[in-house]
């Protein structure tokens, strides 16, 4: 009997923990992305809020890419979404895209490569920003 109570106790330790985790993971995403200064990278992209339209993201986008020396290969959007999609000077695929949020506001994720450019993506996604900002 004591041996069921250990593991009752332990599945519950590890349920209390993995919630947790989870919790403060979100929560810590959540914080960053209504700050609006914040960008995240999750899943091998750079991503975060921006206050501007969706097509106003991938106009920014086309002209940060153009201004990297890299190539814009497709580029479409409208008032709900917008995607860009262009190549590094090493072949590299670069996707850009934007959904809206809200009035005036547009999750913006920007990935490099298969696998992902943590350095390249976080840069395209700042520059983007700044350039929305102006």
């Amino acid at each position: 009997m004591p041996y069921a109570r250990h593991m009752q106790r332990l599945t519950a330790a590890t349920l209390l923990t993995l919630i947790a985790l989870t919790s403060a993971g979100c929560l810590a995403v959540a914080a960053a992305g209504a700050a609006g200064a914040g960008v995240a990278y999750v899943r091998g992209a750079s991503q975060g809020l921006v206050k501007a339209d969706p097509a106003t993201v991938i106009e920014a986008g086309e002209a940060v890419v153009d201004g990297m020396d890299m190539t814009v290969i497709s580029s479409e959007a409208d008032q709900a979404t917008g995607e860009l999609r262009g190549r590094t000077a090493t072949d590299k695929a670069v996707n850009i895209s934007a959904t809206r949020e809200g009035d005036g506001v547009s999750k913006v994720r920007v990935r490099v490569g298969t696998f992902g450019d943590r350095q390249l993506s976080d840069e395209l996604y700042r520059r983007i920003a700044n350039r929305l900002e102006e």
